[in-house]
């Protein structure tokens, strides 16, 4: 058994509810969205991107995202 122990680094600028998350077209494939019982899956880059803009974080000229 893996066990991973996570913590947020800051708090996003807003939060984002599951039913957008169920909306969004380029994220409701998240496994945690389908089983309630996931706390960790796999997250493309193009989903974290997205869930970032969603979010209110928005990447600027040069510099990546987080």
């Amino acid at each position: 058994m893996l066990v991973a122990d996570l913590r947020a680094m800051e708090r996003l600028p807003r939060q984002i509810t599951l039913d957008e998350l169920r909306e969004n077209s380029l994220v409701r494939r998240l496994k945690f969205l389908k089983n309630v019982r996931l706390i960790i899956s796999p997250v493309t880059e193009e989903e974290y991107q997205e869930i970032l803009r969603m979010a209110g974080i928005v990447a600027t000229p040069g510099l990546p995202l987080p």
